[in-house]
């Protein structure tokens, strides 16, 4: 644990250097120094500047994230909606429409309105296949807030605040501090998927601690959420030196379709 602790200010020593330089546009304001005016507006303008230039906004992102991987694990169909569960500033949504990935919809969840100001930014001003396809939407920790049955696919990328919550919120939910195994998120991902439905978590294999508390990995926690597990490997998400790698599960729902009813009712 303290070598995790440790680890840390190192990790954003990197994730500064990468996204501090021009021709880089960081995964998210997750840092406060990530929303400092100045470097929006650099944000801004090397988004207008791959623009002008006839360059794909994705490759302002993926020179740190294995996005190929991300998309062969997803395996979208044409007909399917997924939702991105933590899209910061829509990497990945760029990336699919930016590949050709056919999908029917995608709804780019986050916390963070910011981001999504600048997702929207994003998709108004480069040239994008149907990029009205991406629906940004504003959501809470504890709720995805999307309709019942009414998404194929979610994906959670390394977004724990969404996949496990810290003692002292549970109680904000309505939880006992100590069950560890409560999720409230996760449970609005089991009302928001079809039955059949897949979801799809990369993760730190560990589990990254919350708020300095640790909490139990994903591939322990969202089985008891309705799920059974049926593949899970370690990756590497991220191509930073000295980045760990990644859990990669995915899982399908238990849920069963509605019974049809029968002739005459």
């Amino acid at each position: 644990m303290a070598l995790l602790a440790a680890a840390w200010p190192a990790y954003w020593f990197i994730d500064e250097y990468l996204n501090g330089q021009d021709h880089e546009l960081p995964s998210s304001f997750t840092e406060e120094f990530h929303r400092d005016p100045a470097r929006v507006a650099q944000y801004r303008a090397n988004v207008l500047q791959a623009v002008a230039d006839g360059r794909p906004l994705h490759a302002l992102y993926d020179g740190r994230t294995n996005a190929p991987l991300i998309v062969e694990t997803l395996a979208l169909k044409a007909h399917e909606v997924m939702a991105d569960v933590g899209c910061g500033l829509g990497g990945l949504e760029l990336s699919l429409l930016e590949r050709g990935i056919e999908f029917s919809r995608i709804y780019a969840l986050d916390i963070d309105a910011d981001a999504l100001d600048f997702l929207r930014f994003q998709l108004d001003a480069a040239p994008l296949d149907r990029p009205e396809r991406i629906v940004p939407l504003l959501t809470r920790k504890d709720d995805t807030t999307l309709d019942e049955n009414s998404v194929d696919v979610v994906l959670i990328l390394n977004a724990p605040v969404y996949s496990r919550v810290p003692p002292a919120e549970l109680v904000e939910y309505g939880y006992a501090a100590d069950d560890l195994d409560a999720n409230p998120c996760m449970e609005s991902v089991w009302r928001a998927l079809r039955p059949g439905g897949r979801l799809v978590v990369f993760d730190d294999v560990e589990g990254i601690p919350i708020k300095g508390v640790k909490c139990k990995p994903v591939l322990d926690l969202v089985p008891q959420h309705g799920f059974e597990i049926v593949r899970h490997d370690e990756v590497q998400l991220y191509d930073v030196p000295g980045e760990p790698t990644h859990c990669r599960a995915q899982f399908v729902t238990t849920k069963q379709p509605d019974p049809v009813p029968a002739a005459g009712h």
